[in-house]
């Protein structure tokens, strides 16, 4: 573009008068931002803009100039892990709503926050953090597993628990698959269900 403009002649000045470096501490804050929003439980006349911060996100760290610079600043890390570590605690408060038959948790709100982690999950593994999410996914996955085996299940919550199983250590693997591998024999059948009739 540089060149183009160059051949212009004099009427390209006021364009590169135009151009400036990259602002860091902008780009930071815009990322914040958005992961903050993308990650969390809006009102659902907002879930479009929250789709698209979820899209934004996903072009910065993959598509954008920039996207090594953020993966390495440590502000947007730390960010990330308090977002991540909210999403977390809606999902436990979901767990917990599960116990006591809330309905309107139950419908709604764990799927919508399952999402959320699975979405998450994909970003924190290009960003190569994914440590936390997994011990965290790992120890609350007993729990986890009861409370879903009991309700319908949701085509997504399959992804995050392949993607979680793959990341593990191999000692932990196998404590992994003796707790999912009952659940998923029992949710494949339903996936499978599920994608055929949108075919």
């Amino acid at each position: 573009m540089l060149r183009v403009i160059l051949m212009i002649g004099p009427e390209a000045e006021p364009v590169l008068a135009r151009l400036q470096p990259v602002d860091q501490s902008a780009v930071t804050g815009i990322f914040s931002s958005a992961f903050r929003f993308a990650t969390s439980s809006p009102p659902l006349p907002l879930c479009d803009i929250k789709a698209s911060a979820q899209e934004q996100i996903e072009y910065m760290i993959t598509e954008d100039d920039d996207a090594p610079l953020l993966i390495a600043d440590e502000v947007i890390k730390l960010e990330v892990k308090e977002c991540v570590k909210s999403l977390f605690a809606r999902f436990f408060q979901c767990l917990e709503a599960m116990d006591s038959e809330d309905v309107t948790c139950r419908n709604g709100s764990l799927r919508m926050v399952v999402s959320d982690l699975s979405w998450a999950f994909q970003i924190l593994t290009k960003m190569e953090m994914v440590r936390d999410f997994v011990v965290t996914w790992v120890e609350t996955s007993e729990k986890l597993v009861k409370v879903v085996e009991a309700m319908e299940t949701a085509a997504e919550t399959v992804e995050i628990r392949v993607k979680v199983t793959e990341v593990l250590p191999t000692v932990k693997r196998l404590q992994m698959v003796k707790l999912w591998l009952p659940f998923v024999r029992e949710t494949k059948p339903l996936v499978d269900s599920a994608v055929t009739d949108q075919e």
